[in-house]
């Protein structure tokens, strides 16, 4: 929707110079020609009106069931502290289904992790809520990565951390897709049109996943590389 709402100004100016080039053609008495240009202005805005209609349908179909996903309400809750109360008898209470939805909803993940469940409901959630909501108001919205920075805090509450960081994870975004997309384009340009799905599959991972050049030693790869050359060379 972005996309739309940051062009609507260029489309008025676009839509604002053919009326007054219509205004012109009037004056030369070119009826048919102004004709033809009326008919593309409305074909163009029933187009635009089809396309908003048809992003807004896939947009509603795609999030359809996000408002009322327990898991993610429940994790949004748990990691916000602005959600919290601020009386400190609501507070006390506040959060335990939220991080037993959670907690049951990846219990694979954590139990394969080594997590306590248990322990982080019952001991580390009540005391990590009372020291996040003692902090200033300004400190609170950052309190879980000074949590993963401070190692006296991660080895006072290292189940919950292990909870905290699965929702943290969470793609609650298309901005990886995007960024996917971004390193496609600039992979596969016109002069590299003939690439197959693998090698752009592979040069794809290298640029999202492979290190920094400032990092990366590239002589293993030019040895390798030059004696599978000599090797064609010889068959």
């Amino acid at each position: 929707m972005w996309l739309f709402t940051s062009n609507r100004s260029a489309n008025a100016k676009v839509i604002g110079r053919a009326k007054q080039c219509i205004q012109v053609l009037k004056d030369f008495q070119h009826l048919p020609f102004i004709v033809l240009v009326q008919d593309i202005i409305q074909v163009l805005s029933c187009v635009k009106r089809k396309i908003l209609s048809s992003v807004i349908d896939r947009l509603q179909n795609q999030f359809k069931g996000a408002e009322s996903h327990q898991v993610l309400q429940a994790a949004a809750r748990l990691v916000d502290p602005r959600e919290w109360p601020a009386d400190s008898q609501e507070l006390a209470s506040y959060g335990r289904d939220h991080l037993a939805t959670v907690s049951k909803h990846f219990a694979n993940v954590l139990d394969h992790m080594g997590c306590d469940r248990e322990k982080a409901q019952r001991v580390e959630w009540p005391s990590a809520k009372v020291l996040i909501k003692s902090l200033p108001q300004g400190l609170q919205r950052n309190a879980w990565q000074d949590f993963f920075l401070d190692d006296v805090r991660r080895s006072s509450f290292p189940n919950l951390l292990l909870i905290v960081e699965l929702i943290l994870v969470l793609p609650l975004s298309t901005a990886s897709v995007e960024r996917g997309f971004s390193a496609m384009k600039r992979t596969k340009t016109d002069w590299r049109s003939n690439l197959s799905v693998h090698t752009l599959t592979r040069l794809l991972f290298i640029s999202r996943e492979g290190p920094d050049m400032e990092h990366f030693n590239a002589m293993p790869v030019v040895r390798r590389w030059l004696k599978e050359a000599e090797r064609r060379r010889v068959q």
